[in-house]
């Protein structure tokens, strides 16, 4: 089965008569897709064709589609992802025609083009990523950029619906950034953090170091404890930095607020990293995941991205470090 006819399937139930057509043309008489039993929090099932150098990927309906989490692993599961392998230690090459005419002797230059054509915005870095109207397209390259290693075909996951807690303004970077230090019975923190139930959050323990209300408003509060215990019945916390999550990261609803220098989710690392006045002081990548951390006079800045669909996933703001 060539590629684009495997791409046309993609959003199609698993048991839909056409998904298991295709997957027995790969030999997988056997296969069912299924979640794993042992992992209550699994969301997707990955199924490798070692001799024809595809992978299918299978994503739980009600997390692809942000319905009830109470729903998840009780609805269909969705074929949502698909990679071809061109240069793989364990994969061989999948040999049918790729899509969008690529081909895995393509350079990056001439991958660019043949994709750039249809239009679709792309987010470079050391992948190529176009969002399609219909799919993510995830083009990765040898090290020398000479030829295509792999073409990834994924659905995008679906924002969390609108909800009333959206109509509450957030706070600003500049008043976030007055806050560090300050106690969570400090009257500028009350009136910052009020209308975000952080203080009902707060109060549930005196000594708790996070205050979650990701699910609601895309953010988390760390605090350090103070040892001088200060005056009888005084919160010891001292706010230390704020954590703000990109939408669907870790079930968080995204933050609708601003961002350091301009700073956006959707920005794609070298855009992320040109925005910042100065270089990191630590930076590290993985496979699909890196992070970089600033240590500037006003804050710290630590950023956690994704190389594999080049965008922003978390930002840490914090106290300054001191300077011995």
């Amino acid at each position: 089965m060539v590629s684009d006819q495997i791409l046309s399937l993609l959003d199609l139930p698993s048991n839909d008569r056409r998904v298991v057509e295709m997957l027995r043309s790969f030999g997988l008489t056997k296969y069912t897709p299924a979640l794993d039993e042992s992992d209550p929090e699994a969301v997707t099932d990955w199924f490798p064709v070692v001799e024809h150098g595809i992978e299918f990927g299978f994503k739980d309906e009600a997390y692809l589609r942000a319905w009830d989490p109470q729903l998840r692993r009780k609805s269909d599961l969705i074929f949502h992802s698909v990679i071809l392998y061109g240069d793989h230690p364990q994969m061989s090459t999948y040999r049918d025609r790729l899509p969008y005419g690529l081909s895995f002797g393509d350079d990056r230059q001439s991958a660019r083009e043949k994709i750039d054509r249809l239009g679709a915005p792309r987010r470079s870095y050391i992948r190529d990523v176009w969002e399609l109207p219909e799919h993510r397209l995830i083009v990765s390259y040898a090290p020398d950029d000479t030829r295509v290693v792999d073409v990834v075909a994924d659905l995008r996951d679906a924002p969390w619906p609108a909800s009333d807690d959206d109509l509450v303004a957030l706070p600003s970077m500049g008043d976030i950034v007055s806050l560090f230090g300050k106690s969570p019975d400090d009257p500028a923190f009350i009136s910052t953090f009020y209308p975000f139930g952080v203080l009902y959050e707060a109060d549930q323990s005196a000594t708790a170091c996070t205050v979650d209300v990701r699910e609601e408003f895309g953010f988390q509060l760390h605090f350090d404890l103070v040892t001088d215990r200060g005056a009888a019945g005084e919160d010891r916390r001292r706010l230390k930095s704020v954590t703000m999550y990109r939408d669907r990261d870790v079930e968080a609803r995204g933050w609708r607020g601003e961002l350091p220098f301009g700073i956006t989710m959707n920005d794609s690392p070298p855009q992320m990293f040109a925005k910042v006045p100065a270089p990191p002081v630590d930076k590290s990548e993985r496979q699909i995941s890196g992070s970089a951390l600033w240590e500037l006079p006003q804050f710290s800045l630590h950023v956690m991205y994704s190389v594999l669909y080049n965008l922003v996933y978390r930002v840490t703001v914090g106290r300054p470090v001191p300077v011995h």
